[in-house]
């Protein structure tokens, strides 16, 4: 009997190859125009052309909720490059939310989604950074979390232009 090579074949339509997650834990940092790690998360794509879909929710507070409170601003980065950043997060004032059983949080709800398709299988890293502009009190972060996708074949934006997936 002669020996059959097995080889690994994309897979297109809508398959989702892998899915990772991550509970990212409260903090807190003072103020400054520092970026802070929240949180990271790793993933190593199965096919070159897949498309990675990236989504990252969390509450961002000040401490103050007064005039003197920073403004607040998130950033996604991806080994070690900003790829998707919301400015102006966290503004003055008393901020309340009520979204679980069991209380609310004060602060601004963030939300983030991105998608990217790496172009090969190599190791990669998902940061989300916080800042602030200044003024006083404490940056609170709250509730983050992530969940990263790999969805094959390149189904989102699979057209000639890749009009809507960031290549890298």
């Amino acid at each position: 009997m002669a020996l059959t090579k097995i080889t690994k074949h994309i897979v297109h339509g809508a398959t989702i190859v892998q899915v990772r997650y991550k509970d990212f834990a409260d903090g807190s940092w003072a103020t400054g125009g520092t970026e802070n790690s929240w949180g990271s998360i790793t993933i190593t794509p199965q096919y070159a052309d897949s498309t990675t879909d990236i989504m990252f929710s969390g509450v961002l507070s000040t401490e103050h909720h007064e005039t003197t409170s920073p403004m607040g601003s998130a950033f996604l980065d991806i080994d070690g490059t900003n790829e998707y950043t919301i400015t102006h997060v966290t503004r003055q004032g008393n901020m309340s939310f009520s979204y679980e059983q069991y209380g609310n949080r004060n602060g601004s709800s963030l939300v983030m989604s991105h998608r990217v398709r790496f172009g090969d299988t190599n190791l990669h890293t998902i940061t989300i950074q916080v800042n602030t502009d200044g003024g006083s009190g404490t940056l609170r972060a709250y509730d983050g979390f992530i969940l990263v996708k790999e969805i094959a074949g390149g189904i989102l934006g699979a057209n000639a232009t890749n009009t809507f997936v960031t290549n890298r």
